[in-house]
């Protein structure tokens, strides 16, 4: 087992990396960023969140330090390569000793799934309201899943139908 130091160092290594690096986008986009708003939508959609979900949530994406990012597409396109992604993020896992998503019920897996959905949705908007016409793509792609996945869990399908992109006045957000 890795000791506290090892442990701590890792992690913060893991939030650093860069997500969707295959798109041309705008400003860092790193794990760090991603698993900071999905907390964020935890705690705004979920009625009552486990310890287990909110640490399967602080630890999802902590092996990409050692693998980065693997784009979606791939993954789809290359199924082979994704079954050997996986088998080598269960080894990283592993090493980890992280098994906070294997604690997971399946009612938080669900919750899991649609966060990490929802927070890149959220984070196509940001790009689209910048110029970015590089998301589209993505955007469509992660909306297809939102709107047609089966088992999303209702606060966030109840988000994403009144989802709206819009700047908020930072003092009077009413207005």
């Amino acid at each position: 087992m890795p000791d506290k130091v090892t442990q701590v160092l890792r992690a913060r290594e893991g939030g650093n990396v860069y997500r969707c690096h295959g798109i041309p986008h705008l400003d860092e986009y790193t794990v760090g960023k991603h698993t900071f708003d999905m907390l964020l939508l935890l705690d705004a959609l979920h009625p009552a969140p486990t310890v287990d979900l909110f640490l399967a949530i602080l630890r999802h994406d902590l092996h990409e330090r050692y693998m980065g990012d693997i784009p979606g597409r791939i993954k789809v396109s290359l199924p082979a390569l994704h079954k050997a992604w996986k088998e080598a993020t269960a080894l990283i896992v592993q090493e980890l000793e992280d098994d906070s998503a294997a604690r997971l019920s399946e009612e938080d897996r669900a919750w899991l799934d649609a966060l990490d959905k929802l927070e890149l949705l959220l984070w196509c908007h940001d790009q689209l309201a910048q110029g970015n016409k590089n998301v589209t793509r993505v955007l469509q792609d992660v909306e297809n899943r939102l709107r047609n996945g089966a088992g999303i869990p209702q606060p966030v399908r109840e988000f994403y139908d009144a989802f709206a992109w819009k700047r908020t006045n930072e003092m009077h957000p009413d207005r």
